[in-house]
């Protein structure tokens, strides 16, 4: 076992920890960069919504803040298994991306190499695809049925995923949107025996698209180069969805956090107490974040007195930017457009902010759909972490 560190501070992660759970530990992170932090993670998350990517938050928060003795333990392992849960999550996994210290509680190290490797080439970037794929699509598909599916892309090692790569940018987007539509297909598949499909009411698949699209193709130009202490640091962007089905609302409704916008947007949308479903995305990236990125460009300049919560307005909602290309600095809004049109709950967590708003009971005619605060006091983290929800078809 390895010894114990003097004064070391613990963080300890609960697999049925919530987002008010996750908030307060990023809230407690110590200052000074010189404490030793050992971090404990699962790898396995309850059915908690947005649980773990809130977990992934804190831990690339963790490795973003550069913190001189950090060790990110893989609790309850003994020894490394390549293909074990513990970098089949989400929080794992950008441990092992983000950190050079990530152990077994055995102190064996995990070999980061041989992760990327075996999720960027033999699964095409797919965190749920098995190595060996059968070669029909039929076969493919159901053995690849369940809640989840995840898109992975590591930087600087494989910046686009094997299964979206193209010789093009109108190839990588044609690939891209086959991919989305693959995931739902994947995931109503995973549910087809309750006898309906799962697919949203009113949910057009080209909107889906859109709104995925527009920020994936955001955190892929802006989060790839990022820099610490003069050198390019590892990090990652994933698109994740996944399915909660429950019983009844009573189920489903436990699966939010308490006083939150996600409750309301449950609440909302219940349809009764017979089988309750939704589906839950999430696009996440570690750079500087919107506010940050924004400041250290050219055109940021004249902004850097600015309130920085006025200033993340401005980025979502108007077009700041001195691009001539007349489409450039619309993607959020695109995005948020396309939110509005599916009737979702949208949220963004960046820096010290985290804005949501429910679309469910908007006027699709709205001028602008416009982001508000939640309320709580919040600690800065690191990247862009969008999320949304919206209703299955049950």
């Amino acid at each position: 076992m390895a010894p114990a560190l003097p004064n070391r501070r613990t963080i300890t992660i609960n697999r049925d920890f919530a987002i008010p759970q996750y908030e307060y530990l990023l809230n407690q992170l110590p200052i000074s960069r010189t404490k030793p932090i050992v971090t404990r993670l699962p790898s396995q998350y309850g059915s908690t919504i947005y649980g773990d990517i809130w977990a992934t938050i804190v831990v690339g928060t963790l490795c973003r803040r550069g913190y001189s003795e950090l060790k990110i333990v893989a609790a309850g392992h003994q020894h490394y298994d390549p293909d074990g849960d513990f970098t089949q999550s989400l929080p794992g996994l950008t441990a092992v991306q983000m950190s050079d210290r990530v152990r077994t509680d055995s102190d064996e190290s995990i070999d980061i190499d041989r992760a990327a490797s075996d999720i960027s080439l033999s699964r095409g970037g797919i965190l749920e695809q098995p190595e060996d794929s059968p070669a029909d699509t039929a076969s493919l598909l159901e053995q690849l049925s369940g809640k989840t599916r995840t898109l992975i892309e590591l930087d600087p090692q494989f910046p686009i995923a094997n299964a979206i790569r193209g010789s093009s940018g109108l190839a990588r987007r044609t690939f891209f949107e086959s991919l989305i539509t693959d995931f739902r297909r994947v995931l109503e598949l995973g549910y087809s025996h309750h006898g309906r499909p799962v697919w949203s009411i009113g949910t057009e698949p080209a909107n889906l698209i859109k709104f995925f699209s527009e920020l994936h193709e955001n955190a892929y130009h802006y989060s790839r180069a990022i820099e610490q202490n003069g050198r390019t640091v590892r990090g990652l962007r994933f698109i994740r969805l996944k399915a909660h089905l429950a019983t009844n609302t009573a189920e489903l409704l436990r699966r939010a956090p308490a006083d939150s916008p996600i409750l309301y947007f449950l609440e909302r949308i219940a349809q009764g107490k017979g089988p309750q479903g939704v589906m839950e995305a999430a696009i996440s990236d570690f750079g500087y974040g919107i506010v940050d990125h924004f400041l250290m460009s050219q055109r940021g300049a004249q902004y850097r007195d600015y309130n920085r919560r006025q200033l993340l307005q401005k980025l979502i909602h108007e077009r700041l930017t001195s691009s001539p290309d007349p489409g450039a600095g619309l993607g959020i809004w695109k995005a948020l457009d396309a939110a509005r049109a599916m009737r979702g709950l949208v949220s963004v967590r960046t820096g010290e902010f985290w804005l949501a708003q429910d679309f469910s009971n908007q006027n699709l005619y709205d001028r602008k759909p416009v982001l508000e605060d939640v309320p709580g006091d919040r600690a800065k983290i690191a990247g862009t972490h969008w999320q949304f929800l919206w209703p299955m078809g049950i």
